[in-house]
């Protein structure tokens, strides 16, 4: 790789330990060891003056100078978490994703426009040339991305090991392909070391730092994140404080916005071999200072993310408010916001639609012009409409639908840009990130299909060109069944186990950069049955010989389905059995019904055996008729041959009394 990487380097010392370093290391999030030059530039919600590192110490700057040189932007950041093996602490694995998420699509990116480059240069060897004509506005996160080093595998690397080891990943589609708005934030696990030089060493001399190499002529941002829970490899250590004063997750978080915003701002530092272009907005004549995240150095504050969470963030310097900042407005002023804005698109496939919101943040409501930003290339076959073309800043609401037709090309990761224009020209942009997925399909059973029985269910599910599988699932309600890493996945489904009516099938393939496609179907179950009992009375003999029933039952499905027999509205004291209890539709089962000694007679009495399934919980019902007779039938007194019994068993009972006091 012929590669053309200089860092660019910082304009003055840090200081460590009371030693100043004559040597300009590369442009970072610098350690500061000595105390604050104030209580406030711990926790500042509002702006604050910046500071700037002297020979004497922490001082206050006064004449910082901001000027743009040319060089391009991050006009919609698209940023890449790369973890460094996959023992990169476990908070930050879990959580830099979301926190990319909530800093890519925050208000400080609002007032970064202030750093739009469609403007003429401002200084340099090009003073009053065209500047690159970039808005700057909210960006998007791409993914989180785990590397397997194969070029340069030490624990103790220099920059250009870094640079080399990213462009084998890119090279060998393990990380996705740079554009105009990507930077990898590569972050490392504990142990490793990151050496510039002998005067620039991680958790030594800097905390982190971002820079750009070039790759087949065009520029490659990235950004270093040395880990901050522990000693490296050279025993230097990130957590003793000079990295921040909060948890290893915080001051990760504060490190990364000081890096990506100054990669905004300043994208091309990496190939500036002097104080000219390609420099963007950068001080070069302020002593010590640099980029717009060196002003405020370790300045903390919180933004709160849609998800609802705050996160830690380093404030950046404002040049127009010559405040270190968070956020601010303009005297009439508004917000952009898409969310979510990420999605997946598929040739042919359905529509997706963003909402749109829009705030009124400060001067009162305006008329905002809506456009999508057409110097933005889509896509072959990806197509954008917004529902109106104008819109009230006054917590307005409008949506974008993208449509992907059929004849697609491949893509990856292309970013969609909505422009909004208030009054007196000031434009908010916001960014959807559009992401070709594989194609997830449900192959059987069809769509809208009647189905019993036990189901054959088949999905695909095919990577988009280029791309590759990792994961195609199947799911039954929303309830995961069967899962797997190749292109089909299958399950044998037993539909007589859930009840009757609508069913949906869903297969989501996944590829190997986290986009991922759902297909679904619905199929209506019908697991039905029905039951029937003889016509005639049978008879139950009191104390004697069962009723018997023989009890047939029909399915109307394909399905066989398990039924539970229960018998209710007998004669009071006869019990029933069925053999067997559970009888599969089509089957038949036997009833017996019992009258024990001591049952009083009943006549053709009607009673009910209800059949009862999974997908028919609540039942069919059979009806039948049962006589309870004592043995040999009726007396002609009438009475039951129960009752005639008892009346003999007494008189029995007396004869034998009178016969004993006879005797006596």
């Amino acid at each position: 790789m012929a590669s053309t990487h200089v860092l660019r380097l910082l304009s003055a010392a840090v200081l460590l330990g009371g030693a100043a370093l004559a040597a300009k290391p590369i442009s970072i999030a610098k350690v500061e060891r000595a105390p604050k030059a104030a209580a406030n530039r711990i926790q500042a919600a509002a702006g604050t003056l910046p500071a700037c590192m002297g020979s004497s110490g922490t001082i206050q700057c006064t004449d910082l100078r901001v000027q743009y040189y040319g060089g391009h932007v991050l006009a919609n950041p698209k940023v890449y978490a790369v973890l460094w093996t996959g023992a990169v602490n476990a908070t930050i694995k879990s959580n830099i994703g979301a926190f990319y998420t909530a800093v890519t699509n925050s208000p400080m990116l609002d007032w970064m426009n202030e750093y739009n480059t469609n403007i003429d240069i401002q200084a340099g060897a090009s003073i009053g040339g065209t500047g690159t004509n970039q808005l700057v506005g909210r960006g998007t996160f791409a993914g989180t991305y785990t590397i397997t080093p194969t070029v340069n595998t030490g624990k103790q690397l220099s920059d250009g090991d870094l640079t080399s080891e990213l462009d084998a990943q890119i090279n060998s589609h393990k990380l996705p392909p740079p554009d105009a708005n990507s930077i990898y934030m590569l972050h490392f696990p504990t142990g490793y070391a990151i050496v510039r030089d002998a005067k620039a060493s991680s958790c030594l001399q800097f905390c982190a730092y971002h820079g750009t190499y070039s790759r087949s002529g065009k520029s490659v941002f990235y950004g270093v994140m040395p880990d901050f829970g522990g000693p490296d490899v050279l025993g230097h250590d990130c957590s003793s404080g000079g990295c921040g004063g909060g948890s290893i997750f915080n001051n990760t978080t504060a490190a990364s916005s000081h890096e990506l915003f100054e990669a905004v701002t300043d994208a091309e530092v990496g190939l500036v071999t002097a104080d000219d272009a390609p420099l963007g907005w950068y001080d070069s004549e302020t002593s010590s200072q640099g980029e717009i995240g060196d002003m405020c150095n370790q300045d903390a504050d919180t933004i709160v993310g849609f998800d609802g969470q705050s996160y830690t963030v380093q404030q950046e310097y404002s040049q127009k408010m010559k405040l270190c900042q968070t956020s601010y407005f303009r005297a009439q002023d508004f917000a952009l916001a898409l969310n979510p804005n990420v999605t997946t698109v598929q040739p042919g496939g359905d529509a997706s639609v963003i909402p749109l919101t829009t705030t009124a943040t400060a001067g009162g409501a305006q008329s905002l012009a809506l456009e999508v930003d057409s110097s933005i290339a889509l896509p072959t076959g990806i197509t954008a409409t917004l529902s109106q073309s104008t819109l009230t800043s006054d917590n307005g609401a409008a949506t974008v639908t993208i449509t992907a037709s059929g004849a697609v090309g491949t893509f990856k990761d292309a970013v969609l840009v909505v422009k909004a224009t208030g009054a007196g020209g000031v434009v908010h942009t916001a960014s959807v990130l559009l992401q070709l997925g594989p194609l997830a399909k449900v192959t059987a059973p069809a769509a809208s299909a009647t189905v019993s029985g036990l189901v054959s269910i088949t999905a695909t599910g095919t990577p988009q060109a280029g791309g590759t599988l990792s994961h195609l699932a199947l799911q039954i309600d929303g309830k995961e069944v069967a899962t797997g890493t190749s292109a089909t996945a299958s399950f044998s489904w037993d539909t007589t186990l859930i009840v009757n009516g609508h069913h949906t099938i869903t297969a989501i393939a996944t590829d190997a950069d986290g986009a991922s496609s759902t297909a679904v179907d619905t199929v209506t179950v019908t697991n039905d049955f029905a039951l029937s009992l003889p016509a005639d009375n049978a008879t139950a003999t009191i104390g004697g010989s069962p009723a018997n029933y023989l009890l047939t039952t029909t399915s109307t499905g394909s399905g066989a389905p398990a039924i539970t027999l229960v018998a209710s509205g007998l004669p009071v004291g006869v019990i029933a059995a069925f053999v067997p209890a559970t009888v599969a539709a089509g089957g038949t089962a036997m009833l017996t019904l019992t009258a024990p000694a001591g049952t009083l007679q009943a006549k053709a009495t009607t009673f009910t055996v209800t059949g009862t399934t999974p997908g028919v919980p609540a039942g069919h019902d059979a009806t039948g008729s049962v006589d309870v007779r004592p043995p040999g039938g009726c007396s002609s007194l009438g009475r039951s041959g129960g009752e005639l019994l008892g009346l003999l068993a007494l008189l029995s009972v007396a004869t034998v009394a009178r016969r004993r006091r006879s005797a006596g």
